[in-house]
């Protein structure tokens, strides 16, 4: 029995060693999206916070802006549409040196998507809102400047309706 709780409270000093690391940070990024089937890349905002357990474990909230993208659907017209969300992702880190991580991540993004209605004639236009939900996944790289700045560079794809969206950005996170 003696063996039994002196397991127990040894896991208990091993697990609060480790969470002396555990931070909160807030960050944000800005980046490029390209959007399938159009030739502009669009100017994406990020809003990140998140909480990091240990050394490799981090879930992280995000306000993801993915900016307004033009196709043209013919000659004569074409559509603006319109995509931001939220997401919630859990990132695994591997340090690389001392300053410098790599990371995947993956999540739910939760979107909401604005466009014009392309069903209707170019100068009778309504709005067309979608909400849902997808998988969304990445990689970057984290580099501390200091103990509580990190300079971020991420890779980051999605599917809505169908369509792959692929996001690079750059930001910074600073941890509390």
């Amino acid at each position: 029995m003696n063996a039994l709780k002196s397991y127990w409270i040894l896991l208990l000093i091993l697990l609060l060693s480790r969470a002396t690391f555990a931070e909160i940070y807030v960050g944000t990024a800005v980046g490029s999206t390209d959007y399938y089937g159009t030739d502009k890349e669009v100017t994406s905002i990020e809003l990140i916070g998140g909480y990091r357990f240990n050394d490799n474990f981090a879930l992280e909230a995000s306000w993801l802006d993915f900016g307004e993208a033009t196709v043209d659907l013919n000659s004569l017209d074409e559509t603006k549409f319109y995509i931001e969300g939220t997401s919630l992702s859990l990132l695994a880190f591997i340090p690389v040196f001392h300053e410098l991580d790599v990371f995947i991540k993956a999540g739910l993004y939760c979107w909401n998507l604005e466009s014009p209605d392309i069903t209707t004639s170019a100068f009778i236009r309504s709005k067309n809102n979608d909400n849902n939900s997808d998988a969304i996944y990445g990689a970057g790289i984290s580099w501390y400047a200091s103990k509580n700045i990190a300079l971020r560079i991420q890779y980051q794809e999605l599917d809505i309706l169908n369509e792959n969206i692929k996001n690079i950005s750059a930001g910074f996170a600073y941890s509390f």
